[in-house]
């Protein structure tokens, strides 16, 4: 299994585009997991969306790309608000599959409240929910991690 850890990438230009010629066509052959380590700053979750993004264009993946990149940044929030120190970050393929965990350094989810129509937050992990194909948690005394994964069509055309 391919295994590396990555500093942050830089912003993409907002010039790219996702291409979808036979040169953009998903990795699928290898299992890949890539490692980030962030702080515990509301800065990280826009880190962690470009380093996922990062990822997504190393596995010449743009099926779900959007979705990824919102789960992402709703985990992260997450992290970032209710747990303690730094926010680790993993994305793992292992086709056809694709998985996004984020640990922190928080014991246990809390308990979980359903949002009014007026309510400015609340909403995130139900948005994994049911844009994931599973998701799921796991934890220890001493930190949590919150985890997605989605079945990628790489045959998917991008919109």
């Amino acid at each position: 299994m391919d295994t590396r850890t990555y500093r942050i990438p830089p912003a993409r230009a907002s010039s790219e585009s996702p291409l979808t010629t036979p040169e953009r066509a998903p990795a699928l052959v290898a299992p890949i997991v890539r490692t980030v380590e962030l702080p515990g700053a509301a800065a990280s979750v826009s880190h962690g969306r470009r380093f996922v993004d990062s990822v997504l264009d190393e596995l010449r993946l743009e099926a779900q790309r959007d979705e990824i990149v919102l789960m992402t940044s709703e985990l992260l929030t997450n992290g970032v608000l209710h747990g303690r120190g730094s926010v680790g970050l993993v994305v793992s393929w292992l086709a056809p599959f694709l998985e996004v965990a984020v640990t922190d350094q928080g014991a246990g989810m809390g308990r979980r409240t359903t949002p009014t129509a007026f309510s400015t937050s609340g909403r995130g992990l139900r948005l994994v929910e049911q844009l994931a194909t599973r998701c799921g948690t796991r934890g220890s005394a001493t930190e949590t991690t919150v985890w997605f994964a989605l079945l990628i069509d790489p045959c998917q055309p991008t919109d």
